[in-house]
């Protein structure tokens, strides 16, 4: 998959203007100019717009180094629902079948250490995009090794894996 097949979509986020005044878009718009990054910045932007019309508000870029004892963590995307005391944070990677359950994991250690303010409830999400492979690919090939990194990562309160076909295999429910 080639970022220009990705570009009509692109275009309307960025002329839609959906995000503009949302803490950390600029960062995302700026991944889209890195020919390594560009991809997953438009993951996460259709992350963040699944969200955004289910009515939450969406930041992006939250992160820590871990300098002077502070946790290190690096959240792609959080959405918080009106009314609610509660952060859905996502980390976002767009990937090749072969590099699904690597990612798996990488993804799972960037949320792992963050802490929500006093009072606040986190779901820990990680959303893989997957850009080749067939839905039996992925039930051949990747299925048990996806179980196994679910199973070692209890910290995760959700996988969302969007496989090439667009088939969302949610997790744990879905494996």
């Amino acid at each position: 998959e080639n970022i220009k097949t990705k570009a009509p979509e692109l275009e309307a986020f960025i002329m839609g203007r959906q995000f503009e005044g949302c803490d950390g878009y600029k960062t995302v718009i700026g991944q889209i100019q890195i020919p390594d990054e560009a991809r997953g910045a438009v993951s996460v932007l259709q992350e963040a717009a699944r969200l955004q019309a289910m009515g939450m508000t969406v930041k992006f870029e939250i992160t820590s180094a871990g300098n002077a004892g502070a946790p290190k963590y690096d959240i792609d995307l959080a959405a918080i629902a009106p009314g609610t005391q509660v952060i859905h944070c996502y980390a976002v990677k767009r990937v090749g079948l072969n590099k699904l359950t690597q990612r798996l994991g990488e993804a799972a250690r960037q949320l792992a250490n963050y802490v929500p303010p006093s009072g606040w409830t986190v779901v820990r999400v990680v959303a893989i995009h997957v850009n080749d492979g067939s839905d039996d690919d992925y039930r051949t090939q990747k299925m048990q090794g996806t179980k196994d990194v679910i199973t070692n990562n209890t910290q995760i309160d959700e996988f969302r894996i969007v496989l090439a076909s667009g088939t969302i295999v949610q997790a744990p429910g879905d494996l």
